[in-house]
């Protein structure tokens, strides 16, 4: 891999690795206010609004995380050839994947369990895990971008 490609998959690990953290930070957070902070919620919430909360937020969460994984493959190939276009796509699919501890985040806030808030966590946190960037990905993908970019 050149120097262009190498900066690119670094910039793309680190935050990747602070999404990651950022996930310790909101399950910090909502210990803090579990724990200290007094009653969640601050605004009380009917228990069917919390719990058709918690499933429209558990269906956005799901149907992000499927297009947070298969969004690589729906970019034009026009935008994945070069690195920096790489690098976008994975810097999107980790917004993606993040967005879903948000979501156990605002639900523990708004007062439901706090083993649901988790689900989220887990869920997010193993999503970024399993894609990590690693330079062995970086060059499959690049190098086959680039063969079926030659061969049209």
């Amino acid at each position: 891999m050149d120097y262009e490609q190498n900066k690119a998959l670094m910039t793309v690990k680190i935050i990747q690795t602070v999404a990651i953290v950022s996930i310790l930070v909101y399950a910090g957070i909502l210990y803090w206010n579990l724990t200290y902070a007094g009653t969640t919620p601050r605004v009380p919430l009917d228990h069917y609004i919390l719990t058709v909360t918690t499933v429209v937020l558990s269906v956005i969460a799901a149907l992000v995380l499927i297009i947070g994984y298969f969004s690589p493959r729906w970019i034009p190939k026009r935008y994945k050839h070069d690195a920096q276009g790489l690098s976008s796509i994975h810097m999107v699919r980790c917004a993606f994947f993040e967005s879903i501890a948000i979501y156990g985040l605002i639900l523990g806030l708004l007062g439901t369990k706090w083993q649901i808030s988790i689900i989220f966590f887990v869920f997010s946190a193993g999503a970024l895990i399993l894609t990590f960037p690693n330079e062995e990905r970086w060059k499959k993908i690049l190098e086959m971008v680039n063969t079926q970019s030659k061969s049209q």
